[in-house]
């Protein structure tokens, strides 16, 4: 198979990939050694380009494979693992251990990467800055299985970007706030420090915040194209089209960089609540009711504790998160875990 562009010359181990002891347990189940462990990079239209220990390439779903994702949206998703024939086509989606899902305008959930560790939100010192946006980011890292952090950047183009910084402390709670200035590689030593063998982080957040510059500064040279934003607005050109897994040289883990994203109904959960709103989840301990929602109910310790536009977005999350599971009950079943192992193709 030819060599994808996303990766170096020599690839790396499966570890260094991302392989662990749970997936070598879903390989093992599968019983047979002829399938090659791999890792999806690029999600195309048609084919997904893949990459494993020794190999990579374009590969193919099987028939079946193909008409599951078309029934219930189980698809393979960068930062997935599958198994590979020797025929070349896929025919196993191991099971994830994290996903990063957003919920499209049908109330359908879409996975914008799996099987990452931490996911990092890009916002910039300037009119692309809404804390009410980077609340909805970290309700669905919480649900997501995946720890997450949030950079500030461009820090060199604002006189004051304390104010950003210190409105962003204000929600993000243990969230980790990294402000940083990409051309200068100011703040890039916080963030190296955070990348390790085998260890999956996702970048994501408006067009033109920064995601593919740092992805850049990260892998140390020039993959991922780059453009500047419109001056009279702070908007961002979508440079990066599709999502895309990068290998970071020298064992420090794999990156994947991801579009802007237009559309943002995120959905909530209590994980994705807990690490969003932490301090409305602590204040509703004190509620009359117990199944208080922070609306009409009396004695709520909620209300007029919490800044409106922030409950306001909280109340947002949670209908979101209700469209969601109304989506799921409609199919009439979670998203399945497709196989054509052991049947005839």
């Amino acid at each position: 198979m030819p060599l994808p562009l996303v990766f170096p010359t020599v690839f790396p181990t499966l570890a260094a990939l991302g392989w662990t002891d749970f997936f070598q347990e879903q390989y093992d189940a599968l019983g047979d050694e002829s399938l090659r462990p791999m890792r999806v990079a690029i999600e195309h239209k048609d084919r997904f380009t893949l990459v494993g220990q020794s190999q990579g390439g374009d590969a193919h779903l099987t028939g079946l494979l193909l008409q599951n994702a078309n029934r219930d949206g189980r698809r393979p998703a960068v930062g997935d693992w599958v198994a590979q024939a020797d025929s070349g086509l896929i025919v196993h989606l191991f099971d994830r251990k994290s996903a990063f899902i957003r919920i499209n305008s049908r109330g359908k959930p879409q996975v914008i990467s799996s099987n990452i560790d931490l996911v990092i939100v890009l916002t910039s010192c300037n009119a692309e800055f809404n804390v009410r946006r980077i609340e909805r980011y970290l309700s669905a890292i919480g649900q997501s299985g995946a720890q997450s952090a949030v950079v500030l950047t461009k820090i060199d183009l604002c006189e004051n970007y304390e104010k950003y910084r210190d409105a962003l402390h204000e929600i993000c709670g243990d969230t980790p706030v990294f402000p940083v200035a990409t051309p200068l590689a100011t703040g890039l030593s916080e963030l190296q420090s955070m990348l390790h063998k085998g260890r999956t982080i996702s970048l994501v957040g408006s067009s033109g915040v920064g995601k593919s510059t740092l992805a850049n500064a990260l892998l140390g040279h020039e993959l991922f194209e780059t453009a500047e934003i419109r001056e009279s607005d702070a908007k961002g050109r979508h440079t990066t089209t599709r999502r895309e897994l990068a290998v970071l040289t020298g064992d420090r883990g794999i990156i994947i960089d991801t579009p802007g994203m237009r559309e943002l109904h995120l959905g909530a959960n209590k994980e994705g609540l807990d690490n969003a709103f932490a301090d409305i989840q602590k204040l509703a301990a004190s509620c009359q009711f117990r199944d208080c929602h922070h609306l009409k109910e009396p004695n709520c310790a909620v209300r007029g504790a919490v800044e409106e536009e922030r409950l306001r977005n909280f109340h947002a999350l949670v209908a979101d998160g209700d469209r969601a599971k109304e989506y799921t009950k409609r199919a009439g079943k979670k998203l399945q875990r497709g196989s054509t192992r052991g049947r005839k193709r």
